[in-house]
């Protein structure tokens, strides 16, 4: 994988990863993901949100928001490992740099879905 596509691609994880934290850390019980501002590894960061995806199977909400937040959660883990799937040689980059990018931009559309269904049901 060159250094734009990589570039790309670390910027787009980030930022979901900053999203994920803003949503799961706003719930009405807050679900918290190592912060975004730390210097945290990629595997720190993995750590956390598959950690923060299994505290959301346990929790009372509405059961779509629910859902949409484990699916981005999901699409954000998904992404980062095709990330990594990536780096091995330039024939893996081929596929796995657009799928990581659709994975990550999937993420984000299911987390903004979730603010709404909570927001939604908060009326």
């Amino acid at each position: 994988m060159n250094n734009a596509m990589w570039t790309r691609l670390t910027i787009r994880m980030l930022a979901r990863y900053t999203q994920m934290h803003k949503v799961l850390g706003s719930l009405p019980t807050p679900v918290l993901l190592a912060s975004p501002h730390d210097e945290l590894t990629p595997s720190e960061m993995i750590e956390s949100a598959a950690r923060a995806r299994d505290t959301l199977s346990g929790m009372l909400m509405h059961r779509e928001a629910r859902a949409a937040l484990k699916t981005g959660v999901t699409d954000w883990l998904t992404g980062t490992v095709l990330m990594a799937t990536g780096t091995r040689d330039e024939e893996d980059a081929r596929w796995a740099y657009p799928a990581a990018m659709l994975a990550f931009d999937r993420a984000g559309e299911e987390l903004d879905q979730a603010v709404i269904l909570l927001h939604r049901n908060e009326e």
